[in-house]
């Protein structure tokens, strides 16, 4: 009876760490930046108005290491973009791991942070699910990042609103 109990339990235990590793939930790294889950990924790069990354293959969840060099390097990364003139502080930051061209990458999609403040709460969870924002201009861009080199490429802002 106990090693029944036991064994029971062990299959619980099992169980359990099985479904988490597949219900991964957003990590939110800083008010104004979030790791979403990599099941969102698809719908991450299909911004309507902006280039993304293509032939993904398949996504990953990057680790707070990968996500703070990126954090780190970002506000000299936007000083010297023309077409931004903003901080990198004035923009939330929503980071998913995708493979792309066969090669791991994080994919970084900033939003102007003004426009989350005081949303209607039925508006998207910006820190829970991927916002596509169609136009904007310098409110709205992405760039690739890859963590084996430790350098960003395709930057891409939106279109003109």
């Amino acid at each position: 009876m106990k090693a029944t109990k036991i064994l029971a339990t062990g299959v619980l235990i099992l169980a359990a760490l099985s479904l988490q590793a597949w219900a991964i939930e957003p990590v939110s790294v800083s008010d104004r930046a979030v790791v979403l889950n990599p099941e969102r990924a698809s719908q991450m790069v299909k911004q309507c108005s902006r280039r993304s990354p293509t032939e993904v293959s398949g996504s990953w969840m990057p680790t707070l290491g990968d996500i703070t060099l990126i954090e780190k390097a970002l506000p000299q990364f936007i000083a010297h973009r023309a077409r931004l003139h903003r901080p990198a502080s004035a923009y939330c930051r929503q980071y998913v791991g995708l493979i792309s061209r066969g090669r791991k990458i994080i994919y970084v999609n900033a939003l102007l942070a003004s426009e989350f403040k005081d949303r209607d709460p039925d508006a998207i969870d910006w820190k829970k699910e991927p916002v596509v924002v169609c136009d904007g201009g310098g409110d709205a861009w992405g760039v690739e990042f890859d963590p084996h080199t430790n350098r960003f490429h395709n930057f891409a802002v939106n279109g003109t609103p």
